[in-house]
C-alpha cells in the first residue's frame, strides 16, 4: 500500500474509478474486500483533504520556532503554538522535522530518547497546557 497523500487529487479520482469498475467486474470475495479498504482510505484521504482546505495554515519559515524545552514541545510564542496546532491536526506527519530536532542530541544532555509517536502525544499533551 502507498501513501496516499504523495497522489495528486486527479491520481486519486483516476484510483477510485478502477477501483469501482473491478469491484463490479471481480467475483473474488477476497479481492473485493481488499478493494473495499483500498477505496476506504480514497475516501478518507479525500475528505481529508476537503477539510485541510478550510485552515490556512502560515508558511513555517516566517515563525520563529523558539521553544521552552529541549524535547521542542512547548512553543515560546502564540504563533508557533496555533501553526503547531493546525498541522498536528491536518498533516501530523510533516512535523518529523521538529522531532528529529529534537532528537539530536540526546546523547550530550539534551531531550530523553523517544518514538514519534510518544513526541507527538507529549507536544499534543504540552500544546493543551499553553496559556497566552
Amino acid at each position: 500500500m502507498s501513501s496516499l497523500t504523495a497522489l495528486t487529487t486527479s491520481e486519486l479520482n483516476g484510483r477510485m474509478d478502477e477501483i469501482d469498475r473491478l469491484l463490479v467486474e471481480e467475483s473474488d470475495v477476497k479481492l473485493k474486500r481488499t478493494l473495499n479498504i483500498e477505496r476506504g482510505r480514497i475516501i478518507k484521504e479525500m475528505k481529508r483533504r476537503q477539510t485541510s482546505v478550510a485552515h490556512s495554515i502560515p508558511d513555517p519559515q516566517t515563525i520563529p520556532h523558539v521553544f521552552f524545552n529541549v524535547e521542542l514541545t512547548r512553543p515560546a510564542s502564540k504563533e508557533l503554538q496555533q501553526y503547531l496546532e493546525a498541522v498536528l491536526e491536518h498533516y501530523p506527519d510533516h512535523l518529523r522535522y521538529i522531532y528529529d530536532k529534537s532528537q539530536e542530541y540526546t546523547e550530550h544532555g539534551g531531550c530523553r530518547k523517544m518514538t514519534y509517536a510518544t513526541w507527538k502525544k507529549k507536544l499534543k499533551s504540552d500544546l493543551g497546557k499553553c496559556k497566552w
